[in-house]
């Protein structure tokens, strides 16, 4: 029940309006009821006539700046009336949206972009809104992002002021990401928290774009903290481009400086997150544990239950291996759900799988504790369902500790609820590990109908996996039906390669090796197999470009940039260029990772910079490796830049049955230091150990 005041004169209202927006001024002139939408528009086809439809009855005028669309955009605005005015682009969002918002005439203006609407259920509250009067209050929406993330739909949401007094001094500024102003950011609007909701149906596309739309945009956001040195707010957009840019201490820097500049302020909304991204990535790439707990517990102390802090600070917990700490954290963060809006940006899926799953992996971190992972992903999947690293998480742990038909019956639900790539695969991949291949030829038959080429490709080979491996049946024409889908399946021509080769078929087998390289090339494991050829066949200027753009493709896939590096090396001149991208293969295979820094370092110990070389091998295998390649190539390195002490300490404490190669060089480290009577005493233990 709202509070009344009885003023001088005996009236009697409420000391404030809908959502606890306050009076004007007396006497302060109010534009006609009603609400104007305001957009900038161009090429929002896909999306426009939803979001239209909308707020459809709702909204009085609908007023769109185009700048230059050339598909159905402005047909679909003159289906629903809306007033158009055309202008060209200048690489200036705010002055795009000021220009809308001259054409308002409405009491309110509402901000819609192309791909979003009103959520069904807000529309009474701004059918409502239409006659409340206006001065400089401004209005917070949520607006939710539909996302695809593992496989499975979430939601992100956000909160930003879309409701505001047509008023001539509230307008927007900056060139990218405009922030709205009164008076040029000379006063401060009263701000109030509304429950309208916006519904973003663009985000997922946009994500895929992002990386294009932000290079695009750097300039623009340099340029922002040029023209605006003292806004933290350009800093923060900076700081996230370039994270996203990988240029970390760049990023890390500008974002220091949103904190620094915010410190003592009262919190605006993109203060917290500047917080939370900057302590993850010095966790992350400073590696500096400590400061990035410094960074996060600051976040912490001005905003108590932000949502993203609290689970910022479990990740790095997590990082530094202080698991009970961080599950702790974890639990505060599902614990969190019920104030998620309370908050400018709120990842929707943090209380919902993305916790407890995380608290499952601190328990598969320590030995014996799968019991604990397991009843953590099982809550997180049943939360949601869809998401696929926690079904494909919760299967491998299941058959770990022998619970095959809980894995079987998780794996099979996935399968029947989706009968995509991931669910189809690893569904079958489970029933031939369980020897059970009658049914996982019967899985793929059930999948194959439905299936897209690629994962039809995949299925097929699978099948001649399978069909080999019983020696009931012949794999060729499985293979062929591989190919006849996905000619430059690199799976499934090594696998017909290698049948050729035992049967001797010759002919056939030199007619597939040579027809391959037509084929269009599509997973990375066709990119594997085409430049893996071109380097049998020393072609290295062409395996070098396929292994590229398989790299860049598929993101730094160890196994295509070991191929890379292997042709590059071996190019007149491209050695300086070989070390460089070896570095790049962080991702996938760890046997292609290890081989990688195996060749990086020995091109670098070539060139005679053996401490880079050693700091490659410790950044893969550690400084004490157990790897016995890697653990004599790093005392090998050790002893050329004088730390002999040290490599013989190294290799006396990996001594052991049968590691007959390291008390040879152990031995011959000795020799080479004059000490013979101990060479023979170590060359004896090994010989006797191996």
């Amino acid at each position: 029940m709202p509070i009344h005041t009885v003023h001088a004169d005996g009236s009697e209202r409420p000391d404030s309006l809908l959502f606890g927006i306050p009076y004007p001024p007396d006497g302060y002139e109010q534009l006609p009821e009603g609400i104007s939408l305001c957009m900038i528009v161009k090429n929002e086809e896909r999306f426009l006539e939803s979001c239209l439809r909308s707020v459809e009855g709702i909204v009085d005028e609908i007023n769109i700046v185009d700048t230059g669309s050339t598909d159905r955009t402005l047909e679909i605005a003159e289906k629903f009336g809306a007033r158009i005015e055309h202008r060209e682009w200048r690489n200036d969002l705010a002055w795009a949206r000021n220009e809308a918002l001259k054409m308002a005439t409405r009491r309110w203006t509402l901000i819609l972009d192309g791909d979003e609407e009103i959520a069904p259920e807000s529309r009474r509250w701004l059918l409502d809104l239409r006659t409340v009067p206006s001065y400089l209050t401004v209005l917070y929406t949520r607006i939710h992002n539909d996302t695809t993330e593992h496989g499975a739909v979430g939601m992100m949401s956000h909160s930003l002021p879309r409701i505001f007094p047509t008023n001539p001094r509230i307008s927007y500024r900056g060139v990218i990401h405009e922030t709205l102003v009164v008076d040029d950011g000379e006063t401060r609007a009263t701000a109030v928290i509304t429950p309208i909701r916006i519904l973003h149906r663009g985000y997922t596309m946009e994500i895929i774009g992002a990386k294009k739309k932000e290079e695009r945009n750097a300039p623009l956001l340099r340029r922002a903290t040029e023209i605006h040195a003292e806004d933290s707010f350009s800093w923060f957009n900076y700081g996230n481009y370039l994270l996203g840019s990988e240029q970390y201490d760049e990023g890390i820097e500008s974002l220091q400086r949103v904190v620094d500049m915010e410190r003592g302020k009262e919190m605006r909304g993109f203060v917290p997150m500047a917080y939370v991204f900057l302590a993850g990535t010095v966790a992350t790439h400073l590696k500096d544990i400590d400061r990035a707990l410094t960074t996060i517990d600051e976040c912490l102390d001005r905003a108590p239950n932000y949502v993203l802090a609290i689970y910022g600070k479990a990740e790095i917990l997590a990082r530094a291996g202080r698991y009970e700490e961080a599950r702790e954290w974890f639990k505060k963060a599902i614990a969190t759900k019920a104030t998620e809006e309370r908050y400018n940006v709120v990842d929707e899926e943090l209380s919902l799988w993305k916790s407890q799953y995380n608290i499952a992996t601190t328990f598969l971190n320590e030995a014996g504790r799968e019991e604990e992972a397991i009843a953590w992903l099982e809550e997180a999947h049943r939360n949601k369902p869809d998401v696929w690293i926690v079904v494909e998480r919760l299967a491998i742990v299941l058959e770990k500790v022998r619970r095959y038909f809980d894995a079987e019956i998780v794996l099979r639900e996935a399968f029947e609820r989706h009968r995509d790539a991931a669910t189809s695969i690893t569904y079958v991949n489970y029933l031939a590990r369980r020897k059970r291949m009658t049914r996982a030829l019967e899985v793929i038959e059930e999948a194959l109908p439905s299936a897209s080429d690629d994962v039809a490709a995949a299925l097929n080979v699978a099948a001649a996996a399978i069909v080999r491996e019983v020696g009931n049946g012949d794999p060729i024409p499985y293979l062929k039906s591989a190919l006849d889908v996905a000619p430059g399946s690199g799976m499934a021509l090594a696998m017909l390669d290698e049948i050729y080769a035992q049967q001797g078929d010759e002919l056939a087998r030199a007619r597939l090796r040579r027809e391959e390289f037509d084929a269009p090339l599509q997973t990375a494991a066709d990119y594997m197999r085409r430049s893996s050829r071109l380097l049998e066949e020393h072609r290295l200027e062409d395996a070098a470009s396929v292994a590229e753009e398989g790299a860049v493709r598929f993101a730094g896939d160890a196994s295509l940039v070991f191929n890379l590096g292997l042709a590059l090396a071996q190019l007149e001149g491209k050695k300086d260029r070989a070390i460089e991208v070896l570095a790049a293969a962080t991702k996938g295979d760890p046997s292609a990772i290890e081989a990688a820094a195996f060749m990086r370092a020995s091109l670098l110990e070539k060139e005679g910079r053996n401490e880079a070389a050693l700091e490659v091998l410790d950044a893969v295998f550690g400084e004490e490796p157990t790897n016995e390649d890697a653990l004599l190539f790093h005392a090998r390195l050790l002893e050329s830049l004088g730390q002999s002490e040290a490599a013989e300490a190294g290799l006396r404490a990996a001594m052991g049955s049968g590691r007959k190669r390291i008390g040879v060089e152990l031995a011959a480290m000795m020799l080479r230091a004059g000490r013979i009577a101990e060479a023979g005493d170590v060359a004896s233990e090994a010989l006797a150990t191996a």
